[in-house]
């Protein structure tokens, strides 16, 4: 999900913290970045927006709902 609203980063912070997956204080995460188009075609914008060399992966098998072309894979 590409979204800067803080409404968003507080309800995934919520999110992480009811299953026990918030990192503890001073630890340094890692980012993954997923997509349910094709991640060749996205891979640029995501590099642009995290201004750093990204890894842009299709979304598992069965996660996404719509079959349709937007859900293309490589």
């Amino acid at each position: 999900m590409l979204d800067s609203g803080v409404a968003v980063a507080r309800q995934v912070r919520r999110r992480l913290e009811a299953d026990a997956l918030l990192a503890p204080a001073g630890r340094p995460g890692t980012e993954r970045f997923w997509t349910s188009g094709c991640p060749v075609a996205g891979l640029g914008l995501v590099a642009r927006l995290w201004q750093a060399a990204v890894t842009l992966e299709p979304l598992p098998d069965g996660v996404c709902r719509d079959s349709g072309p937007s859900a293309s894979r490589l």
